[in-house]
């Protein structure tokens, strides 16, 4: 999101541009207080939500955890490999406090709030009257949703402004040059779909310059990702990571949901195309009254002006396409949405809105950084993402009222800017975006920063627990293991009932697997009484392995409400663990019996990722 200086021919000095000048005293004061609110907030976002990580960041941080073991796999073993991760840079990086003894979840906290450091630094740097930087740091310092991905330790926040900074070079600069390349490898690495985000920004970029420079680093980055994505392939015997597989069942094979997807992108295609053709005719209507008077965006804009449309455009597809048609069971805070969305208003706001004067003569000024973008392609990228998250919102989402008014505010916004041709609408438009993505209560708030302290007394005691028998040595199987695989030793491998970590999901499980199986810990909905939850194609042969076996019942664990850990072991072993279940049951059950906002208000310097 970093814009260049134009420099005076001749002299290589900065222009001095109005908009870049200092304030009058009374306005800069103003400003300054604004920025201190929005720090304070921030500071105090901080606090309340570092506490909170979610499960599955603990699936991808085993990964480095086993590398120091020298093996790149779920358990430490070259047999049965799966891919459990689908942020293979995060995982890749966990290994580094492994490698030196230390937690990871610390580490990621710290790796947080440096890429906080990191926006903050761009967006003081961005060329943009004040309003729009104090609405860019808003988006980010006021907004709780950003903490809540930010250090939930999965990479979402991170993928997010990644996307964003990539866009806005290109959107600034009208190029990306050596440092968006190496972001748009970063952003390859950072979730598979980013690839798609690399490859649309390497593209636009070679449209925008013709350089052939260009053309070859595009290609390069092509080949580069290309290479890592079948030497992943022919690792783990598999195209699409496991999480794929599992929360997308794998529709590019499934002919009803293909045919779904594609009904609703063509639905989305219809509602906007009638939507430009109202816009466009109330457009020409005004034109003509006002009697050949000017407006404020040019006839002809410029193709980098056209940058947030294709972001916006490829963010449609991806969720329309892909996130829509999936089971996204770990979708806090509006997650998969958000990160594909949030990026857009954050582009939209990187270049002065309003025109600033420049030198008629200077090169290339039709395109100069100073030049204010065309407001019908602004409105063109605000109303694709109005639309789309339009039609993310569920009936049952909390403040979905809120989040469908947003977003109907920036599509309305949208066609005032095509209709006058002014982009000032846009401030209001990227404010409803960020609104429509990030609505959420203040018990949702409570609830994820008290979430890793029922974390740590259920799921992580339990695998204290069972890591500490020297008597259970083999496979584990459960469902929720996340934080819970964390804490066990090598030679304890764990089985994934789940279906991410499960290198025998959709297929046949050896009998190997549950011949050595010692433990089993699985979901119910009750403590004692009745089936515990099925998970995917393992769990069937599992507990039928666990019944032929007499596995007893050692203990349940209460995780939250109607949600009960049932620890099963299998006879003649893990009496050392069992004997542990009563006592963390009774402390698991204590955590839940108070509610998040006051047990946040108990334990306010408990910092649980700092206890491990």
């Amino acid at each position: 999101m970093t814009a260049p200086l134009d420099t005076e021919r001749g002299t290589g000095a900065p222009v001095a541009e109005p908009w870049a000048q200092r304030a009058p005293a009374a306005d800069f004061d103003l400003y300054r207080v604004a920025m201190a609110g929005l720090a304070a907030i921030g500071c105090v976002l901080t606090f309340v939500l570092i506490r909170f990580t979610v499960d599955d960041a603990f699936i991808a941080w085993r990964y480095g955890q086993n590398l120091v073991h020298g093996v790149w796999n779920w358990n430490v073993t070259a047999q049965n490999r799966v891919e459990a991760y689908s942020d293979p840079a995060y995982a890749a990086l966990s290994a580094l406090p492994a490698a030196v003894g230390l937690p990871a979840e610390p580490f990621y906290k710290l790796l947080s709030l440096a890429f906080v450091a990191g926006y903050l630094a761009v967006v003081r740097s961005l060329p943009v009257p004040p309003v729009q930087r104090l609405l860019l740091v808003a988006c980010v310092l006021a907004n709780p949703i950003f903490f809540v991905h930010l250090f939930s330790g999965l990479e979402t926040a991170v993928f997010a402004l990644l996307i964003a900074w990539l866009f806005g070079l290109l959107y600034t600069r009208g190029r990306i040059g050596f440092s968006g390349y190496l972001i748009a490898a970063a952003l390859g690495f950072t979730r598979p779909e980013g690839i798609l985000y690399s490859l649309v920004a390497v593209v636009w970029c070679y449209h925008l310059t013709r350089r052939r420079a260009d053309a070859v680093a595009g290609i390069a980055l092509a080949s580069g990702l290309a290479v890592y994505w079948a030497m992943r392939a022919m690792y783990f015997s598999s195209f699409f990571p496991n999480s794929y597989h599992v929360k997308s069942g794998s529709w590019l094979a499934d002919p009803a949901v293909l045919s779904k997807a594609g009904a609703d992108g063509g639905r989305l295609l219809v509602v906007l195309a009638v939507g430009i053709a109202f816009a466009e005719t109330a457009r020409r209507l005004y034109l003509g009254r006002l009697d050949g008077a000017e407006v404020s965006s040019a006839p002809v804009s410029p193709w980098r002006d056209v940058t947030p449309a294709v972001l916006a455009a490829v963010s449609a597809l991806v969720f329309v396409l892909l996130y829509h048609q999936s089971a996204l069971s770990m979708d806090f805070g509006n997650r998969f949405r958000w990160q594909v969305l949030f990026p857009v208003p954050l582009v939209l706001l990187s270049r002065p809105l309003s025109a600033a004067k420049s030198d008629p003569g200077a090169p290339g000024s039709a395109h100069a950084v100073n030049s204010a973008p065309s407001a019908r392609w602004s409105g063109l990228a605000v109303a694709i993402c109005a639309l789309t998250a339009f039609i993310a919102v569920t009936p049952d989402q909390v403040g979905a009222g809120l989040a469908v008014l947003a977003a109907l505010t920036a599509g309305v916004c949208a066609a005032v800017v095509w209709i006058s041709g002014k982009s000032s609408p846009v401030v209001v438009a990227a404010v409803g975006l960020v609104i429509a993505v990030s609505t959420v209560s203040v018990n949702q708030v409570m609830d994820w920063a008290s979430y890793r302290y029922h974390l740590r007394a259920a799921h992580q005691a339990i695998g204290k627990a069972i890591a500490s028998d020297p008597t259970l040595s083999g496979v584990i199987a459960a469902t929720d293991v996340g934080v819970f695989s964390n804490q066990l030793r090598p030679d304890q491998q764990v089985l994934d009932l789940s279906g991410i970590a499960d290198p025998f999901y959709s297929r046949q499980l050896p009998a190997a697997q549950t011949d050595r199986l010692v433990a089993l810990v699985v979901g119910a909905t009750d403590p004692y009484q009745g089936s515990p939850w099925w998970g995917d194609t393992s769990t069937g042969p599992v507990l039928r392995q666990a019944d032929a076996g007499h596995f007893r019942l050692a203990g349940s664990v209460m995780y939250g409400p109607g949600y009960w850990m049932r620890v099963y072991i299998k006879p003649g072993v893990g009496e050392q663990a069992a004997a542990a279940l009563p006592a963390i049951a009774q402390a698991a059950s204590a955590w839940d019996s108070v509610p998040s906002g006051r047990l946040l208000a108990q334990h306010l310097f408990d910092l649980p990722f700092l206890r491990g």
